[in-house]
């Protein structure tokens, strides 16, 4: 006989549940101490002579000191005894049947209630877990989300809360499923009281553990949820990054596997080093056992080679960095030849000499050093404004065709991003070889 728990109507409503499981079992023990009580009294009305049976030692003594019997009195008192001894046994039976009864009737209404308790748990954990998928679906591409993106220091809390682990549908329907097998034989044994069904000892034991877990799920839920409005309500008057959060989580969860490789690499270089340094130790002692001459010999050879060995990687290394960045730097002269017109008329107000915006007070162009303190080179609107307030600022340079820009709301609906952004790529792509070319300062 299969039973499904969530087809059984719902009982009337239960009272707030502060401590239900210790109070049933209370109702319990009441009823147990009742079943006994009655027990006991079976048990007294067996010692109790039937009426008109005369006591046992009560017969007036003969002349000769003994108790005379009436005929055929033996045969019926030893009957009276079995009668009173088979009903002594059957109400002690009886009692201890009622005992049973209800102490697992009681056992099952504490199942029942505890049950009840992991229903209500399950339905709040899917409640927050609904709220928090559909709270992150839209933050992940949305203006709020763009603007957690442009704050660092929101940004590390709300990546946490949105890298977490959480309950796979898999465990989730597990959580169902060993829900029922716990309550199936609750719900029979509580329709049929007088049904033999079996309750596992450790079902009250399985269902609190079930019930800390979802607990746990919730409140982990609950608290991350909570992170995530507080950086909300944080960055809500912030602007705008260019960039969504979708694509700032993937940036930093790059960057930290690239971390989490480089920690992998240095400790595979600390495990050969200790392994090779392991192995000359052992060598070392080798060599000790054949002889000093022999050892110092042996261990300077050792050395050697690996010192030989180390250089040449070294070498070999650098060289290859070396090869490598002459390419890139010889591709990158060859882009910024390309480019040399659009950097001569996009960027005078930055090329051309003049006295502003330099390390000194020297004629010359404006100086790289201070175009990066400013962070004028942000792709951000506090970088936009930097960068064309430096264009519009100066007396002794042209601005060129970068737009004014003062910050307000309305410049900056209006203004020429991709002017600006151009403008603030060419130096970030060639603002060292600007530098050396005498374009921008040092």
């Amino acid at each position: 006989m299969s039973v499904d728990p969530t087809t059984i109507p719902p009982t009337s409503p239960l009272p707030p549940r502060t401590n239900r499981p210790a109070t049933l079992m209370t109702v319990g023990v009441g009823l147990v101490l009742s079943a006994l009580l009655t027990g006991a009294a079976y048990l007294w009305s067996g010692f109790r002579p039937s009426p008109g049976t005369p006591a046992t030692g009560s017969a007036t003594a003969g002349t000769n000191g003994t108790t005379p019997s009436a005929p055929g009195t033996g045969g019926e008192e030893a009957a009276a005894e079995a009668r009173r001894a088979k009903e002594l046994a059957d109400a002690k039976r009886r009692a201890e049947v009622e005992a049973e009864a209800v102490a697992r009737r009681a056992r099952v209404a504490t199942l029942k209630a505890e049950g009840e308790t992991v229903r209500e748990a399950l339905a709040r954990f899917d409640e927050q877990a609904a709220a928090w998928k559909a709270g992150i679906a839209s933050l992940r591409t949305d203006e709020a989300g763009r603007k957690l993106a442009a704050d660092p220091n929101q940004l590390t809390p709300v990546a946490t809360a949105l890298t977490r682990d959480r309950v796979t549908p898999r465990q989730r329907a597990g959580w169902d499923e060993q829900f029922q097998q716990l309550m199936v034989p609750v719900v029979l044994a509580d329709r049929d009281p007088t049904a033999v069904v079996v309750v596992a000892e450790d079902t009250l034991a399985q269902m609190t553990r079930l019930l800390t877990a979802v607990r746990a799920a919730e409140k982990e839920l609950a608290a991350d949820r909570a992170v995530v409005e507080t950086a909300k309500t944080a960055t809500s008057s912030r602007s705008p990054a260019a960039h969504t959060l979708a694509a700032a989580l993937e940036q930093r969860t790059a960057a930290e596997r690239t971390a989490e490789l480089t920690q992998v690499e240095e400790a595979r270089q600390a495990a050969l080093k200790k392994q090779a340094e392991e192995l000359a130790a052992i060598e070392a002692k080798k060599i000790e056992a054949e002889g000093a001459t022999a050892k110092a010999d042996a261990l300077t050879k050792l050395q050697k080679a690996e010192h030989d060995k180390k250089l040449a990687e070294i070498a070999q290394k650098a060289e290859e960095e070396k090869q490598k960045a002459a390419r890139a730097r010889a591709q990158l002269l060859v882009e910024y030849e390309a480019d040399l017109p659009t950097i001569k008329t996009t960027l005078p107000a930055f090329i051309t000499h003049g006295k502003t915006h330099r390390k000194d007070t020297s004629n010359g162009p404006v100086s790289l050093t201070v175009i990066q303190s400013k962070r004028a080179l942000e792709d951000s609107r506090e970088g936009m404004k930097a960068f064309c307030h430096m264009a519009h600022q100066v007396k002794d340079r042209q601005s060129g065709p970068i737009p004014s820009f003062l910050g307000s709301e309305f410049d900056w609906q209006n203004l020429d991003k991709d002017t600006v952004r151009k403008a603030q790529g060419l130096i970030r792509k060639y603002g060292t070889i600007m530098v050396e070319k005498g374009l921008l300062g040092e």
